[in-house]
């Protein structure tokens, strides 16, 4: 391991860099975000059918060669309303530069554990699995993201629908009471209100805006709230009344989800404990006693047995948070 000193001078000199871009992309002012966000909404030609979101910027980077290579990707749109949904401000390009940096500097941390361990031939598996793991991370923070701005959605929708349903039955028209309702919730969802009505005000159908909403907050109990709106639009009825009966059901649905979830909050904690133990136990093994240990990486049979455990582990953690959850 003679050249380790050199790797892992290089792989901080090219994960600095990465974080350096990400940062500068991110450290812009914020007129300068503005007119970018602006410049990527240009219109399609009229021979093409308008297919996007008027306030979507449809660029995946600033960065002209990364935009080029991301560009009209179905990856890049799925990550993309990805990050909408979580509401982190990145284009898709800087979420890979972000997702790099973080697998190089991965494998710098890879390449300190190994000389730590001091076993001759571990380099090649730690140096990728923990380069995987880092690579990994942001992905992790994005879902968790969007599960915290999903809990906090749903927390407000209640009060979304009480205080429609008291404008509506006080006179108010459906854009009317929409507006007033955005002013008096807190974000996240009085922002995602105020972007539905920023695209009707820019032209945007009223009924396309609310399917717009409806996936970027992918909300099974939004999912309620915008078909009775759309139920009413079409065919008419008393709409206090029919969100009154909404807000009704969504708070047994969240009373119940509450229940499950502390029932259920002892083998979520055992699935967190059987995922992360023998990874931890392995390493400090590796390092208490290199030479017994250090078979499951230099030998056949015990990378053989190694990769049987992790696949074993993987479906352990699978299976008990798959137990746990309940789907209604």
């Amino acid at each position: 391991m003679t050249g380790v000193p050199i790797l892992i001078a290089l792989l901080a000199g090219v994960a600095g860099t990465l974080g350096l871009l990400g940062v500068a992309q991110l450290a812009s002012s914020p007129n300068r975000r503005v007119r970018a966000r602006l410049a990527g909404t240009a219109p399609a030609p009229v021979f093409e059918i308008p297919d996007y979101n008027l306030l979507r910027d449809r660029r995946a980077s600033a960065l002209g060669p990364l935009d080029a290579l991301l560009r009209r990707r179905e990856w890049t749109d799925q990550t993309r309303i990805v990050l909408d949904r979580a509401g982190i401000p990145l284009r898709v390009g800087e979420y890979v530069l972000l997702r790099a940096g973080a697998a190089l500097g991965g494998g710098v941390l890879g390449l300190i554990l190994s000389s730590i361990i001091g076993v001759s031939g571990i380099v090649w598996v730690v140096v990728p699995f923990v380069s995987a793991v880092a690579s990994y991370l942001p992905e992790v923070y994005v879902a968790w993201r969007i599960r915290k701005r999903s809990e906090e959605i749903e927390a407000q929708l209640v009060q979304l629908c009480d205080v429609m349903a008291a404008m509506v039955m006080s006179g108010f028209g459906y854009l009317q009471a929409l507006h007033t309702t955005s002013e008096r919730i807190l974000p996240p969802l009085s922002t995602e209100v105020r972007r539905m009505l920023d695209e009707i005000t820019l032209g945007a159908d009223v009924d396309q805006a609310l399917v717009d909403l409806n996936e970027r907050l992918n909300s099974p109990d939004f999912d309620i709230v915008a078909t009775a709106i759309a139920i009413q639009r079409s065919t008419g009825g008393n709409l206090g009344e029919i969100l009154a009966g909404v807000a009704s059901t969504i708070r047994g649905r969240q009373a119940l989800k509450s229940e499950v979830k502390t029932l259920t909050s002892q083998q979520r904690m055992s699935a967190m404990f059987v995922a992360g133990l023998p990874f931890i136990l392995v390493l400090v093994l590796m390092y208490i006693l290199p030479e017994p240990f250090a078979r499951l990486v230099t030998q056949p049979a015990g990378r053989l047995m190694l990769a049987v455990a992790m696949v074993m582990d993987a479906v352990a953690l699978i299976v008990i948070r798959r137990v746990s959850r309940l789907d209604f």
